[in-house]
């Protein structure tokens, strides 16, 4: 496929559409973008996804949420993720010639650290001691390689992890919160707060509930199947 030739659009954007929640319109496409002083069509930013998406092979369109990862800096999971890997330097280029070389900056940096994900959890880690992410679409960020114990350890100090499946995030929630106390919290994504934002878990810290907060203390994970585990 030659990637300057795009066809029928329309029938990418009803693609791009079905990744976003029902309850958003294209407006919702356009606006994150909007949001950094972007402002593509949702015919444009469809073409920019199915161009993507023939770079790294995927079999159509790259998701909407993976192009706002790379325009923010966060990490990519998923099935893309391994594409992103093998074909960095072509995506950058699109990247730079869309964006600009500050989003090219961030679009590497949400490949490396997406890497480093990729290739601790090959090697057997399944916990990650992560930054938020505070910029319109949420997600995570700088993720380090941690043991179990090390996950426990940062989120009885409200610090932020994650880890790769739902079940080991549960795991060092209910670990980190002192016996005898009340059951972990589960929340879903704070989407609108950030279309990145992820599931999590929060322990309970010592039955007091009202020090949860915003920005600590999240068990995340995802429900999208890592390929690279």
């Amino acid at each position: 496929m030659d990637v300057t030739q795009v066809q029928d659009i329309e029938a990418i954007e009803q693609q791009l559409e079905k990744l976003m929640p029902k309850t958003q319109t294209r407006a919702a496409v356009t606006y994150p973008l909007a949001a950094y002083g972007f402002y593509f069509t949702s015919e444009q930013i469809a073409q920019q996804l199915a161009i993507l998406g023939s770079l790294i092979f995927l079999d159509g369109p790259l998701p909407f949420g993976d192009l706002l990862a790379l325009l923010t800096g966060v990490v990519v999971l998923g099935v893309a993720a391994t594409g992103l890997f093998y074909y960095s330097y072509n995506v950058g280029l699109y990247m730079n010639s869309w964006y600009g070389a500050t989003v090219y900056s961030n679009s590497s940096r949400a490949i490396a650290d997406s890497q480093v994900i990729a290739d601790a959890a090959r090697n057997g880690f399944r916990h990650f001691l992560v930054q938020l992410a505070w910029e319109p679409g949420g997600g995570i960020k700088m993720p380090v390689p941690i043991p179990r114990e090390g996950a426990i350890f940062y989120l009885q100090q409200r610090a932020n992890v994650f880890s790769v499946t739902h079940a080991f995030a549960y795991d060092v929630a209910l670990y980190a919160t002192p016996n005898g106390f009340l059951p972990v919290t589960h929340n879903n994504p704070h989407t609108s707060k950030g279309n990145l934002n992820l599931p999590h878990v929060h322990p309970n810290y010592f039955g007091d509930m009202s020090r949860l907060s915003e920005e600590f203390g999240h068990s995340f994970y995802t429900h999208i199947p890592i390929p690279f585990i």
